[in-house]
């Protein structure tokens, strides 16, 4: 994984776990992370509320939580 994904991955880490805070940025990053099966579009009961809304926000999945482990651990930190 390239740094550019890798940053993005940490960033959806920060935002995972924290309650009322739903990641919505970096669309294409997200996209490509998602084809790597590393985050996730989800439907929160805050956002099926607004069906008007063309975005879900992202998540990140287990394996992506085993990815930033893994990069960590293999010196990619920082």
């Amino acid at each position: 994984m390239n740094k550019r994904l890798l940053t993005a991955l940490r960033e959806i880490a920060s935002y995972s776990g924290r309650i009322g805070r739903l990641y919505w940025f970096r669309q294409a990053l997200m996209r490509e992370l998602a084809v790597m099966g590393y985050v996730e579009q989800w439907l929160p009961p805050s956002v099926a509320e607004r069906p008007r809304m063309k975005q879900r926000p992202w998540r990140i999945t287990d394996a992506g939580r085993v990815a930033l482990i893994q990069a960590n651990t293999e010196g990619h930190g920082e």
